[in-house]
């Protein structure tokens, strides 16, 4: 029994040591429109590689945390496609929805905030770079068309 508990002891330890000792960095900035750099306000923001996919929220204010100092918390040093995501506007409540050709009412789609080229990593043209330090990088996004 002695041997089964060092066994799982070493084994904890061992886990624990990758988690706690990894290369990960905290990541932070803000999410601005490109034409009168007010902030988004709302929405998510992904950095992914073939491998690995971190997300962040957007706060009111436009600024996003991706990771922490935390242990076991951030993003791996390398290079990184961001794409942004549900950064819509909720219809207004008093909306009423159109009627389909069965006689139902149709979903009222969300109106996005931003261009629809951001929520594709082939498209969005948005990348960063992460290094051991991790940093601030901020963006600059257009508004969706009309």
């Amino acid at each position: 029994m002695k041997v089964k508990c060092c066994f799982v002891f070493l084994f904890a330890c061992f886990c624990l040591s990758f988690i706690g000792c990894g290369d990960n960095v905290g990541l932070r900035g803000k999410v601005t429109f490109s034409d009168t750099h007010e902030p988004l306000t709302i929405g998510e923001i992904h950095f992914s590689t073939p491998t690995f996919l971190a997300r962040a929220a957007i706060r009111p204010d436009g600024t996003y945390v991706a990771g922490s100092e935390k242990v076991g918390n951030g993003l791996p040093p390398g290079t990184y496609a961001v794409t942004i995501m549900y950064a819509e506007e909720a219809p207004p409540e008093n909306q009423q929805p159109e009627i389909g050709r069965n006689g139902l009412p149709k979903p009222i789609q969300p109106k996005s905030l931003i261009h629809p080229k951001y929520k594709r990593k082939e498209t969005s043209g948005l990348t960063v770079t992460v290094d051991q330090s991790g940093g601030v990088f901020d963006f600059e996004v257009d508004r969706a068309p009309h």
